[in-house]
């Protein structure tokens, strides 16, 4: 027999189970989140996670959640290095302003710190949805450090096969720039408690 509507809902999996079955809501201070399907242009950001492993990881809005991939190497403005993109659990988008420390023993303990946010836009033709399904992403973003047109793509097929990022030729595009050496800064700070 067909299920169809609440009864459906329950037996489909959430985007965020995996994001919600790997933390402690009640010790870590990230957001528990929700989907969300926002209006405007879509939003990425990269934060540095300084975890057992550093490592910077990508998120795109799409979907209503934050799909992420982890950079072990960082972005790269440089059209001729290709970074390895590990898929992660999709994360919800309240995660995009996310800054703070995961406490010891937690899933991915360490100090997270907001390294480039902004918008950005889908260059293919189909959704974006439809392209993450597809393992092929071309996309222009409007950030603080990164800019211009990128490429994101899984060469083998299969769900949690790598994906690799890398910076398509354009006025944004610098060989002789290590972004990540040369901007190790966070963008955003939370604000500082006055002292009387």
């Amino acid at each position: 027999m067909r299920r169809t509507g609440r009864d459906s809902m329950q037996h489909e999996t959430h985007p965020l189970t995996a994001y919600w079955s790997k933390r402690d809501f009640r010790r870590t201070p990230e957001p528990k989140g929700r989907l969300w399907h926002r209006l405007g242009i879509p939003r990425f950001v990269v934060q540095l996670h300084e975890a057992r492993r550093r490592h910077w990881d990508f998120r795109l809005e799409i979907g209503g959640v934050l799909k992420s991939w982890s950079l072990p190497g960082g972005p790269s403005v440089n059209p001729r290095e290709r970074r390895v993109a590990i898929p992660a659990e999709d994360h919800p988008v309240q995660y995009a302003s996310f800054q703070g420390t995961i406490p010891a023993g937690l899933y991915g303990a360490g100090r997270m710190l907001l390294w480039d946010e902004g918008t950005w836009e889908h260059l293919e033709d189909g959704t974006p949805v439809d392209g993450h399904a597809r393992g092929r992403l071309a996309l222009r973003l409007t950030g603080r450090k990164l800019r211009g047109a990128f490429a994101l793509f899984r060469p083998q097929p299969g769900a949690r096969s790598p994906w690799v990022l890398v910076k398509l030729e354009d006025e944004e595009a610098d060989a002789e720039t290590d972004v990540v050496a040369l901007r190790p800064e966070a963008v955003w700070r939370p604000a500082r408690k006055r002292t009387a």
